[in-house]
């Protein structure tokens, strides 16, 4: 049994949370702690900002339900999500749904600050975990159809150092290999967890790609970065993986990472209140990721680190939805394309063959126990946060779930297959 970050046993010998198990999915961002890890002492591991142990502020009460109207909402879905909320413990929720290419529905309930009394809307930011791999990975495969790389390239031809896995020094790793988490490259935690900070890691997405794959650097762990087995052979979930793919389009293009998502993917689609780094957002309208004890909420702070295109989009729900429902209709929204067809025809169709039991994509995967049918799409998981977004290729319905806080698989997978399976009569 692995656990994950938050010293909860979650995480099962399969690579897959618990709340997953009724559905075929890969993991989440940051659930590899190991139990022995744990068991010797995770204190000297967790980064500088107090553990669940220690709350950052004193616990505090329930929050109440927001006093809000339903205005065109529909009264049974608002009181099936508020008691969804309320039976999670969750501090706050936001909800999305969208349509054939429409967002038809856009929701916040609760508190996103049990401190300050801010309540969550549509537009509030929250952090999204493993759900921002889709949004890396479209920034990826903008380069691609630009050229820039096949997907079956050496990305050695593509950086300005050199990776290889030790074991293999001959096998090339591949841009399709780190979109499918089949590159042979391993999430090193007890090297990733120090470097959680509170607000923006002052590491760049550069140094840590380099200091973390290359031979003698400060990260490098010839023993524990890398699997024992090769390239194209396994399936493995690798946050750092992602985020040497997100790196590639620093690389190639001279922009950082974070601005080339700014000008070609959140400003063309209007997604408001969407960064990757704090300083692009006000700290005191963003929901405080959260854990939940009998004894009350406690607040984990704003974090980040420097691998952020792993995990580290903050944005709002209705921001995201915009997001979801131009992937959904084949790269655009609205009369605005971010991606042609054929790429997203290309990121949904099944890469790994027996290599996986269920349909891996270039990062979007499918899973095949949801209520709602057969779903494309992501979670995310870290200290505070549980995230779904998916959406229904049959009748084009997607959903957006956002919590700020920890092991909501249930609740938030109960409000998304609804929200999907209603969506075209919202």
């Amino acid at each position: 049994m692995k656990t994950d970050k938050t010293g909860f046993s979650d995480v099962t010998t399969d690579g897959m949370t618990i709340g997953e198990r009724d559905e075929t999915a890969p993991v989440s961002r940051r659930e590899f702690l190991k139990k022995a890890s744990v068991a010797a002492g995770a204190a000297a591991l967790l980064p500088a900002f107090p553990a669940v142990a220690a709350p950052l502020r004193g616990p505090v009460a329930e929050p109440a339900p927001p006093a809000t109207s339903c205005g065109c909402d529909t009264a049974d879905l608002v009181a099936f999500i508020e008691q969804q909320r309320i039976q999670g413990h969750l501090p706050a929720l936001a909800t999305a749904a969208t349509n054939h290419g429409e967002i038809v529905w856009s929701r916040g309930f609760g508190l996103a600050n049990i401190e300050t009394g801010l309540h969550a809307t549509a537009n509030t930011p929250f952090m999204l975990a493993s759900v921002s791999k889709t949004v890396m990975s479209v920034a990826v495969m903008q380069m691609w159809e630009q050229g820039k790389f096949g997907l079956d390239d050496d990305i050695n031809a593509l950086l300005p150092f050199p990776v290889c896995n030790p074991n293999f020094p001959s096998d090339p790793i591949t841009p399709r290999q780190l979109l499918t988490h089949t590159s042979s490259l391993r999430d090193n935690w007890d090297i990733l967890t120090p470097l959680y900070v509170q607000g923006d890691s002052p590491i760049s997405l550069a140094t840590v790609c380099h200091d973390y794959f290359t031979s003698g650097a400060q990260y490098y762990d010839a023993a524990h970065n890398f699997k024992t087995y090769g390239p194209a052979t396994r399936y493995s979930y690798c946050n750092m993986g992602a985020t040497l793919a997100g790196y590639l389009v620093e690389a190639i293009t001279g922009t950082p990472f974070d601005q080339w998502c700014m000008d070609n993917i959140f400003t063309p689609l209007g997604m408001d209140n969407t960064s990757w780094h704090l300083a692009g957002l006000d700290p005191a309208k963003v929901a405080m990721p959260y854990r939940y004890k009998p004894s009350g909420y406690y607040p984990y702070g704003q974090y980040g680190y420097p691998d952020y295109p792993d995990g580290q989009l903050r944005t709002s729900v209705h921001s995201l939805a915009k997001f979801l429902a131009a992937f959904s209709m084949g790269g655009i929204y609205q009369g605005t394309r971010i991606l042609q067809s054929a790429t997203v025809e290309e990121m949904l169709t099944s890469q790994l063959g027996s290599i996986t039991s269920w349909k891996q994509g270039i990062i979007w995967y499918q899973t095949s126990g949801s209520s709602a049918g057969p779903l494309w799409g992501h979670n995310g998981g870290d200290w505070g946060v549980s995230t779904y977004m998916f959406f229904r290729r049959s009748d084009l319905s997607g959903a957006v779930v956002l919590a700020n806080a920890c092991r909501a698989w249930g609740i938030t997978r109960a409000v998304r297959d609804r929200l999907i399976n209603e969506a075209a009569s919202l």
